[in-house]
């Protein structure tokens, strides 16, 4: 399993006339493969601060620089996280990379079986055989957002298909919280020596996993599934894989 781990003694805070230079150091371990595999698989970890993350603590300066290198333990590589204020330039030049940026909104139906509150949909009667609660699902009404980038490329991107569609945000983006955005479609259209290419993504705030009712009472808690919060009633599953959308360099 990789994790990161703070490394205390490897935080560094200076200042000069640009304002404050933070640095904080992580090890990070479990990591497999070969050297670049592991640099690559180190940059993606969930929980890592990523490019345009803000310090926790210092306002006004944010993750500038991500510095990468492999240490001698064969499984562990070290990650040093730069913090400055960022440069004004640097921001309108990935505020270009974007290119055109589209939101719009549509009316989905969903399976719903909790309510506002997070209790289950319940329905409790009577019968021969004493007090029952059934367990109902319900069909309703949510706008879902959809947001999507138009630039220009010099290559069809392979790359980003492979990596990144199908997949969820692994970091937050925008603003956004982790597993809460999908990448739906990359299209690439072919324009003279360049193409035109559009990403689309899908936001669901109860963020992107399957959700099952067990439809069991509480009176059947010792006989649930291992998989099943007990008391709750239903289980969850991330059925989708992770990717750090902050790499591709779309903000909105």
């Amino acid at each position: 399993m990789i994790k990161a781990e703070n490394t205390l003694d490897s935080e560094r805070l200076t200042r000069d006339s640009d304002g404050f230079t933070a640095e904080r150091g992580y090890i990070i371990s479990g990591l497999t493969g070969d050297d670049p595999a592991k640099l690559y698989q180190a940059m993606q970890t969930p929980g890592l601060p990523q490019y345009g993350d803000p310090h926790p603590v210092i306002p006004d300066i944010e993750v500038t620089q991500i510095i990468v290198e492999p240490l001698t333990s064969g499984s562990q590589v070290r990650v040093d996280i730069v913090y400055r204020k960022p440069d004004e330039s640097a921001a309108d030049a990935a505020a270009d990379q974007s290119g055109q940026v589209t939101l719009n909104t549509s009316l989905v139906g969903e399976e719903e079986f909790r309510d506002v509150n997070g209790d289950l949909l319940t329905a409790t009667y009577v019968d021969s055989f004493g007090v029952q609660i059934r367990y109902f699902t319900a069909n309703v009404e949510r706008p879902q957002l959809r947001v999507s980038f138009k630039r220009t490329e010099q290559q069809i991107p392979k790359s980003a298909i492979n990596n990144y569609l199908g997949k969820v945000n692994s970091a937050e983006w925008s603003g956004f919280p982790p597993r809460t955005w999908l990448c739906s479609s990359i299209t690439a259209e072919e324009n003279a020596e360049s193409y035109d290419v559009e990403y689309t993504f899908v936001h669901r705030a109860e963020t992107w996993r399957i959700e099952v009712l067990a439809g069991i009472t509480e009176d059947q808690a010792s006989q649930f599934p291992i998989d099943v919060e007990t008391g709750n009633g239903y289980a969850v599953y991330e059925v989708y894989e992770q990717a750090n959308f902050n790499n591709l360099g779309l903000i909105f």
